[in-house]
């Protein structure tokens, strides 16, 4: 995969980092609301974000989108 939209400008000035879907019974049963922000860790490092709870993700998955929120080629505005 590529991070193609990490560039947009008219996408970096309305949303300046991904959530992690999370089903909502399972983010229920974790103790989480929409909103709440969380560290997600893996091999690659860690990174926190808002969470989003969701039906229309699986129970035992989650989903975090990749490219949103670098800074490398100028400066983007912030939240």
């Amino acid at each position: 995969m590529t991070s193609r939209l990490a560039n947009a400008k008219w996408l970096s000035e309305i949303l300046h980092t991904g959530p992690l879907w999370i089903n909502v019974r399972t983010g229920q049963a974790l103790g989480l609301r929409s909103g709440d922000r969380i560290k997600v860790t893996s091999r690659s490092g860690s990174v926190i974000v808002p969470v989003r709870l969701i039906n229309g993700i699986h129970p035992q998955a989650a989903a975090l989108t990749e490219g949103l929120g670098h800074s490398a080629l100028e400066r983007l505005p912030g939240p």
